[in-house]
């Protein structure tokens, strides 16, 4: 017979704290609490072992922030799941969550669904048996403690900016740019010229003849896409690591990632989304968060000692998108990048995110990424629902697409 799971609710409006109470008594076998600030919430944390918390932000005594920052600075609970509770619009809130280590949001007003899927996601993060177990579970839990642990120390090295990416972005905003601006500023970087010129010869844009210039190559390729592929090119040294079992999962999430830039871009043009290129980069920064994990936890000497593929797994579940959110905010990356990390937590995400999302799900068919795919028609619904199309002939042509992009770009990189 299983214990009961017992969740704290931290919230002052006294009828949406009632509310919640009843979702989670009614759908999980469950003693649920309720206080009403963030000061009573330390209390009950002191005096009780919670499996998680579902708290408001601004509150009377102490605000939510104030709460969570006991939480994780705390070696007894540091480990314990955080669900906050925010206005729609309070975006700084929802970064500074993040930054101080909240395992995921929710917007008010907020459906009983959402929270039901929030609240079974960080109760079993991974549905397979092995990593289901109550060891693996807690195994998850004091590794996703001493993350938070590094982080809030300041011993976690932060991943070097792609520089040649800002440099080109920072351009961008200019409406006078040039190609003989473009390519002055990439000539700070022989190996990206190659490879770009290496690019424009391949079947995507080749002319008649072949071309050995990097501003025909600009031409070719075209300004947007051209910074994106420089993003791809800077970005290629983060997938190396040195420990071999997380350089296998990194490798695996580079080819991801370029799957995952090429299927968004080409579901963009598909769908007429705007600024496809953006759709790109989005896609190609998404396991950004998971890559950064891989190197913390390489670092973790005991970790790498009894390395559990499923275990890890369940960290990068619930670690990936705040860490990309902290990442990409470090990196001072554009507010529209950022922007869609965030939303990634979101159930009521923006078109763009929810296709990124897609995409990166159907790149799994063709193998890419540390997860195996599973079958399922359910891609065909969130197509319908984005004006996309995804019966099997056209889902196979753009595999088909994606799989022969990623092999071009890894026969000509350096």
């Amino acid at each position: 017979m299983h214990d009961k799971l017992s969740f704290l609710v931290v919230e002052d409006e006294e009828n949406i704290a009632i509310a919640i109470k009843a979702i989670l008594s009614k759908n999980f076998d469950s003693d649920v609490d309720i206080v009403y600030n963030g000061e009573d919430a330390i209390y009950s944390m002191a005096a009780k072992q919670y499996d998680l918390v579902i708290s408001d932000w601004n509150m009377p005594k102490k605000t939510g922030g104030e709460f969570l920052s006991h939480v994780r600075e705390d070696e007894r609970t540091r480990h314990v799941p955080f669900i906050m509770l925010t206005a729609r619009s309070d975006r700084s809130s929802v970064l500074h969550a993040i930054e101080s280590g909240v395992s995921d949001y929710l917007h008010k007003p907020f459906d009983k669904k959402t929270l039901i899927e929030k609240v079974h996601k960080l109760i079993d993060h991974d549905n397979d048996d092995e990593a289901g177990t109550i060891d693996n579970r807690e195994e998850i839990q004091r590794i996703i403690g001493c993350v938070h642990t590094q982080l809030d120390s300041g011993t976690v090295a932060y991943p070097a900016v792609p520089e040649m990416y800002s440099r080109l972005h920072a351009l961008s905003e200019s409406f006078d740019i040039g190609i003989d601006d473009i390519a002055a500023t990439l000539r700070a970087d022989d190996a990206i010229c190659i490879n770009l010129i290496h690019l424009s010869n391949t079947i995507y844009y080749r002319g008649f003849r072949e071309n050995s210039s990097l501003e025909q190559a600009i031409v070719r390729i075209g300004n947007d896409n051209v910074k994106s592929y420089v993003l791809m090119f800077n970005g290629h040294d983060l997938f190396s690591l040195r420990v071999p079992q997380f350089h296998q999962c990194a490798r695996a999430l580079w080819y991801k990632s370029l799957a995952t830039a090429r299927c968004a871009q080409t579901l963009a043009k598909r769908g007429q989304i705007n600024r496809v290129d953006r759709l790109f980069d989005v896609g190609f920064l998404h396991d950004i968060g998971a890559i950064w994990l891989l190197r913390i936890l390489e670092q973790f000497d005991g970790f790498r000692a009894v390395y559990n593929k499923q275990i890890l797994l369940g960290v990068i579940d619930a670690l990936s998108v705040p860490l990309s959110v902290r990442l990409l905010s470090s990196w001072h990356m554009p507010a529209w990048i950022i922007n869609c990390a965030q939303q990634s937590l979101e159930k009521g995400s923006s078109r763009e995110v929810k296709l990124v999302k897609l995409a990166g799900k159907l790149v799994h068919k063709l193998g890419y990424g540390i997860k195996p795919w599973r079958e399922s028609i359910a891609y065909l619904q969130e197509g319908a629902e984005l004006g996309l199309d995804l019966q099997p002939y056209l889902l196979e042509s753009l595999l088909k697409d994606v799989e022969q992009f990623v092999n071009v770009v890894n026969e000509q990189i350096l």
